[in-house]
């Protein structure tokens, strides 16, 4: 590898790299080449390489070259190399070398040789070029590798007690907010691991030398919330602003996750500054005040409500340590404006700073419990009210939260059964809020009141008289949601099918903590427009069927609260569970004295099956025929079914089978019409079945339609007579062409842009039965099928 450059005749290599002879020559071309130039700094970089590869190989097999290494103090040479600035790749190859020998020595020898003399901390001092991209990620390994080595017997190594310095230490603590995310992870970890080591003499350092460091740390989250509170308030709720937020959200729970850690390392005197510092910096001058509404001069910065309970949320959520929840707790529901003494202002050149704050001649008690309060009555949205419950619901969530702070505030717990007046009055008056039309409430706030409403109940006598008080409510506003329903369950054609997709979805959907607090789409404005693409339930409704569909799912979370504050069980939902059971792809029925329809289905692919045509009361199934029994091979529910003629084949129909399990989401999914559609048929996107049927004449062609019609029709409203059971009401005998909630979906829409929405699915192992087809019992209760049809042709 290494030819003869000038000054180097008289150096002869060795044909074994592995030998001391080797390590030797190694020496000899570092040392006679201290002066680095163009034509010998590739041999340096070479000579530092292969100098690693037979270090380690030494350690493990050879002591001998460990001592000539140890003797020739080539470490101190590789230093003096360092020393002259030779340029990035010599530096790069040196932080190399130092990362992969303190990586592989096994021998405490010499690893303890490596850390003597100081030699590291010069490394680790050296004025690299840290913007460097090669650079500061082979420096922030190397000084990973280091804290690796670190614990209560090599702590003397880095920690000088006498000169007072941790290079390591306060090094890592300077690229804890390198621009480099890779670097910022590397160097918190670092920081984590020191915190860990149990010597009193570092850590006594680590106390006295941490201040700015954690003046620093919580300064800039200070920042990176009021940058988001920024971005919050003005910024549209679609796709690209979301994706946005969502890293700006990313980048703050790594924050907390981070200070989590630190606490997490129980030392108590660290934890304390960290608090006070917290306290001091961020939670009181920044989150406290602006729920508060504290500004005491225009050049107050204030966080809106939305921003301030999420800040505080996320601090209770991913923080553990008791002392600052408790803390945190004890601030929110019993602290007042006098308490804070620091506030975070702008000036007119822009630019932010802590300040001090007058106190107050008069102060209010409690000033930002109530604060909290008063944001979760609705007005013009309810925004601020998901996220005050949002607060609320985190604090039942976390299990160090002690009964008695909770009790103090008048919250229910294991020691107490009250609850505040005002908070119990704001939670009730949600509930009775979702019944309106024109409420400005969404769903998943109702569930999110409903969900703290379950934690008060559990801590409740069942005769309380908030638990009755609670039950009251939501029966009203039940029964107000069915007063407004009862008229369309008869005159919307849709109603079934909406009744369908939002029992399926609240059945599906279940509110989780840790999706709410990544979901960047609630922190955002709250949308009303189907472009947005987020779920209905999270968005305020744009049209009327949006709005039955609201209704609709806020009575059946209003339902499913009701029977479990009442200790029932749901026994007559879902409603598929009356035409159950059903016959699967793959069953064998007679075929023998039933009225048959020989049909032929062409695919896309050009496929031709011949089959059967068979309906039931309640379902329409193709068969495949065989002597006597025939192989059910489609299957369909008549009630999803629409058949459609085709002008210029009057022998064939188009047979659409919609299958609503496919669009499980509340939004609408867009229907797409083909242009060879000459009728203009409708092919929504939760197609089960999409086929054309060949009959043998016209007659049978207009005989099957007439009976898939009337199947339809028939299936359709012996459903919907069993909703006007579950609502205990009785068809209408007056007009109701006034109702806000009615669409008129079949005489207002135009096919090319109209809106297709989900329906249901079925549930299994439902022991209901219906009269056999041809007298013959289906041989189990059976679920409607998946059909996978590879592709039919389109008319």
């Amino acid at each position: 590898m290494f030819r003869r450059h000038h000054g180097d005749a008289n150096l002869r290599v060795p044909q074994n790299i592995y030998t001391v002879d080797y390590l030797r020559y190694l020496g000899d071309v570092l040392s006679n080449h201290e002066n680095i130039c163009k034509t010998n700094k590739k041999m340096i970089i070479d000579a530092l390489n292969k100098l690693t590869q037979v270090l380690i190989w030494g350690d493990q097999n050879n002591s001998a070259i460990i001592d000539l290494f140890l003797e020739r103090q080539m470490l101190q040479q590789i230093v003096n190399i360092l020393r002259e600035n030779y340029g990035t790749k010599v530096d790069v190859q040196i932080l190399q070398t130092s990362n992969m020998l303190f990586t592989n020595f096994k021998n405490e020898t010499s690893l303890y040789y490596l850390l003597s003399n100081n030699y590291v901390n010069e490394i680790i001092t050296h004025k690299f070029d840290l913007h460097d991209e090669d650079i500061v990620s082979n420096y922030i390994s190397f000084l990973k590798t280091l804290s690796f080595k670190l614990n209560s017997h090599t702590v003397h190594f880095f920690f000088n007690s006498l000169e007072d310095e941790f290079v390591l230490y306060t090094e890592a603590c300077k690229l804890c907010f390198h621009e480099d995310n890779m670097v910022q992870t590397y160097a918190r970890n670092i920081t984590l691991f020191i915190y860990s080591i149990r010597d009193e003499l570092m850590l006594n350092f680590i106390v006295r030398h941490s201040q700015e460091y954690f003046n620093i740390l919580i300064d800039t989250m200070a920042e990176k919330a009021i940058d988001m509170d920024i971005f919050i308030r003005s910024a549209e709720n679609v796709k690209g602003n979301r994706s946005t937020l969502e890293n700006m959200m990313f980048v703050y729970n790594e924050y907390c996750s981070y200070i989590n850690d630190i606490f997490k390392r129980e030392n108590e005197e660290i934890s304390n500054m960290l608090i006070q510092t917290m306290f001091n910096r961020l939670i009181s001058p920044l989150f406290l005040v602006s729920l508060g509404g504290l500004r005491e001069s225009p050049t107050t910065i204030l966080l809106c409500k939305v921003s301030s309970f999420y800040f505080l949320t996320q601090l209770i959520r991913l923080i553990s340590d008791v002392n600052f929840t408790h803390t945190l707790l004890s601030a929110l529901f019993f602290g007042d404006q006098n308490e804070i003494g620091t506030q975070w202002t702008k000036n007119m050149e822009g630019v932010r700073s802590l300040s001090s704050r007058k106190k107050a001649s008069t102060s209010q008690e409690r000033v930002f419990f109530f604060a909290h309060l008063k944001s979760l009555e609705i007005t013009n949205d309810d925004h601020s009210v998901f996220y005050g419950l949002f607060l609320l619901f985190a604090i039942y969530q976390k299990k160090c939260v002690q009964s008695d702070i909770l009790e103090a505030a008048r919250l229910p717990c294991e020691n107490n059964s009250e609850c505040d007046g005002q908070l119990f009055e704001c939670l009730t008056k949600i509930i009775s809020n979702c019944v309106f039309y024109s409420s400005p409430l969404r769903s998943v706030t109702l569930e999110l009141a409903l969900l703290i409403l379950r934690h008060f109940v559990m801590f409740m006598e069942s005769d309380h008289y908030m638990s009755t008080s609670i039950i009251t409510v939501a029966n009203d506003s039940s029964e107000k949601i069915i007063n407004e329903l009862q008229d369309l369950v008869f005159t919307e054609d849709s109603f079934l099918d909406f009744f369908e997709s939002e029992y399926y979805i609240f059945e599906r959907q279940q509110l989780k903590i840790n999706e709410i607090s990544e979901d960047p789409s609630l922190l955002l404005n709250p949308p009303t427009t189907i472009g947005s693409l987020i779920p209905l339930a999270k968005r305020l409704p744009s049209t009327a069927e949006e709005k039955l569909r609201r209704s609709l799912y806020n009575w059946f979370q209003l339902r499913k609260f009701l029977h479990d504050l009442k200790s029932e069980t749901e026994t007559e939902l879902p409603i598929i569970k009356y035409i159950q059971p059903v016959v699967e792809v793959g069953d064998k029925i007679q075929t023998d004295h039933v009225e048959i329809v020989n049909c032929t289905l062409i695919t896309a692919d050009k496929v031709v099956k011949n089959l059967f045509l068979v309906t039931d009361r309640f379902q329409l199934i193709f068969v495949e025929p065989q002597p006597k029994l025939g192989i059910v091979r489609y299957a369909g529910f008549l009630k999803d079914v629409k058949a459609f003629g085709i002008s210029n084949d009057s022998k064939s129909l188009q047979i659409i089978i919609e299958d609503n399990r496919k669009n499980l989401v509340s939004r609408p999914t867009k229907c797409t019409i083909n242009s060879s559609n000459k009728e203009g048929v409708i092919l929504p996107s939760n197609l089960l079945f999409n086929g054309k049927v060949r009959f043998d004449d016209h007659i049978r062609c207009m005989t099957t339609k007439q009976r898939l019609d009337k199947g339809r029709s028939t299936a359709r409203k012996f459903l919907i007579g069993h909703i006007a059971e579950i609502f205990k009401i009785q068809r209408p005998s007056k007009s109701v062409q006034n109702s806000p909630y009615i669409s008129h979906v079949s005489r207002s829409r135009n096919p090319i842009n109209m809106y297709k929405f989900p329906g249901g699915v079925v549930v299994k192992d439902i022991n209901n039965q219906r009269e056999p087809i041809n007298g013959t019992t289906v041989n189990k209760t059976s679920k409607l099928p998946q059909m996978n049809i590879p592709g039919v042709e389109d008319i």
